[in-house]
């Protein structure tokens, strides 16, 4: 099996939980002290992500979290910080 991976390497910011919209907002409500990014009309939140150690090659991510067994999404941070890349990932 071969692994697949999908971006578009666009920047995603990182919010705040008082970023997010009042819905969100509610459903996460004992999370106000994350951080979060917005993927495919979704919140994800960082503390949820594994740090990521392996070394892939053009990718180079630095945390993941799993969907199933055999997919998920990786994360790299800008180089400031402020921001993510999500890599969509399949095998």
């Amino acid at each position: 099996m071969s692994l697949q991976i999908k971006t578009n390497y666009h920047f995603r910011p990182i919010l705040s939980f008082f970023d997010l919209e009042e819905t969100e907002q509610k459903d996460l409500a004992d999370r106000y002290e994350s951080s979060f990014f917005r993927y495919k009309r979704q919140v994800y939140d960082l503390e949820e992500f594994t740090r990521y150690e392996n070394f892939l090659p053009f990718i180079n991510p630095d945390g993941h979290i799993s969907d199933t067994y055999f997919s998920g999404l990786f994360i790299r941070f800008s180089p400031c910080g402020s921001a993510v890349q999500v890599f969509q990932f399949f095998s």
